[in-house]
């Protein structure tokens, strides 16, 4: 593993990620074999991989995330998988973020997923909380949703909900990132976005510790898949929070909602797949208060959870888990 280098968004950063590929192939005298990236399109990998006939494995985001944190627990077989971040290339085109993998190391199956959200204004949703509080409570409460963020300028919740009724510049997203930005813009606790996972930091920070409530989970069966219907959490929220509950207890209440929501999730996964080790990585579970909630009601449901100890859970071990996925799949090309 290299240094921290951060978001490669510059030719300055770019260089940089060169001279530590470069310096690190030297130092270890190693010629690679094949390189291994995302798969989105516009992975960074593009810039450093040159031509010459070496191979090129693209490994789906979340499939690496999950098979970091199954690797780095020596976990060889099957894994349920649980990958909670703001933004990943799914293999349907869309954006993932809070996915249930039952995984190898080879391959995997989406076993179940957070129910699609609209992201208006696609990146800018990110940049702007409210945009995302707005979207999921179009789903649930349609033209009432606008009166859910009050702070917000009404020319910005205008073109918004504009955006949302025509279905224009609204791309689907499954991100369990985006729901935290959701409820932490909707609570009033953090209406603009500053630096990378500030709206979940400061929902995560505003929540009260000793609050055990929690609302209905809201997991449903669609077409074969484990749904966790998000925007109906948030709604639950929204109604606890207008009815007195303060900015503290609601956001406690639905830190414990989205863990008890992982869990029975997870149990359907085990039921119908006979497996009881449940992995847990992703930036969002660099949040304690929902990875302590969730390790605790895993191992009361009988289910065996793993973490994260010598890599980071956000992307910095994504690099690790194409690795190992990439290396898995040549292994199972070659002749025995």
């Amino acid at each position: 593993m290299s240094q921290y280098i951060g978001a490669v968004n510059t030719v300055e950063d770019i260089g940089e990620l060169k001279k530590v590929v470069y310096h690190l192939l030297h130092i270890l005298g190693v010629t690679p074999e094949f390189y291994a990236g995302d798969m989105h399109p516009d992975a960074v990998f593009r810039h450093i991989v040159e031509p010459g006939g070496i191979p090129l494995v693209k490994v789906q985001h979340h499939h690496a995330h999950a098979v970091a944190c199954m690797a780095e627990n020596g976990l060889c077989g099957k894994a349920i998988c649980i990958v909670y971040d703001g933004t990943g290339y799914g293999i349907d085109g869309c954006v993932w973020g809070g996915e249930l993998l039952v995984s190898g190391h080879a391959d995997f199956t989406r076993q179940g997923h957070l129910k699609y959200m609209p992201m208006p204004g696609a990146e800018s949703a990110i940049y702007n909380p409210g945009r995302m509080a707005l979207a999921a409570l179009y789903t649930i409460m349609g033209d009432n949703a606008a009166e859910t963020c009050p702070w917000m300028p009404d020319d910005e919740k205008f073109a918004v909900m504009e955006m949302l009724a025509a279905n224009v510049n609204c791309p689907a997203t499954s991100s369990m990132g985006r729901l935290f930005d959701a409820a932490s813009a909707m609570l009033g606790i953090c209406k603009k976005r500053t630096y990378e996972g500030h709206p979940a930091m400061e929902l995560e920070y505003a929540a009260d510790f000793l609050e055990c409530g929690e609302y209905e989970p809201c997991v449903k069966m669609d077409k074969g898949d484990i749904v966790i219907d998000g925007a109906e959490i948030l709604a639950q929220t929204y109604n606890d929070f207008v009815n007195g509950a303060s900015p503290e207890k609601a956001a406690a209440r639905f830190h414990n909602t989205i863990s008890r929501a992982t869990v029975k999730a997870a149990q359907i996964a085990a039921y119908a797949t006979g497996l009881s080790g449940v992995c847990l990585s992703g930036g969002c579970f660099q949040n304690a208060l929902l990875l302590t909630r969730t390790i605790a009601m895993l191992t009361e449901s009988g289910l065996t959870p793993y973490i994260h100890r010598r890599l980071p859970p956000n992307d910095e071990c994504i690099s690790y888990g194409q690795l190992i996925v990439a290396g898995a799949q040549r292994s199972n090309s070659i002749p025995q």
